[in-house]
């Protein structure tokens, strides 16, 4: 392949990418829920967005549930507790690129 050709080729790509809109705040929430819906069975149901932010090329969404209430402990019925979960979303593709467990006011202090 000679420097024209690549030159070309390199112009295109460019091009698509500028064509390629970055995915919205709404759409990367979406992106999470529907993750999450789907690797948990849709057992953690409603899913509350708490905090999403922009990087470079990623979104950082974290998003609250209640866990199940456990059983009758004690003659007790505890509330549920609320659990929260980060997750990284590509700002371009929309893919999922992880998940995990956080303590919101960890996050709340960081920012």
């Amino acid at each position: 392949m000679g420097i024209k050709e690549k030159n070309d080729k390199d112009s295109q790509k460019e091009a698509l990418l500028k064509q390629l809109k970055p995915l919205s705040a709404k759409e990367a929430v979406r992106k999470a829920k529907d993750y999450f819906i789907e690797i948990s069975g849709g057992r953690y149901i409603p899913l509350q967005p708490e905090s999403v932010l922009q990087e470079k090329t990623l979104w950082r969404i974290v998003l609250s549930f209640y866990e199940e209430p456990p059983h009758l402990k004690n003659g007790y019925i505890f509330p549920p507790k609320k659990v929260y979960k980060e997750f990284q979303v590509d700002l371009e593709t929309g893919n999922v690129l992880s998940m995990k467990f956080v303590d919101f006011n960890k996050i709340i202090s960081e920012q």
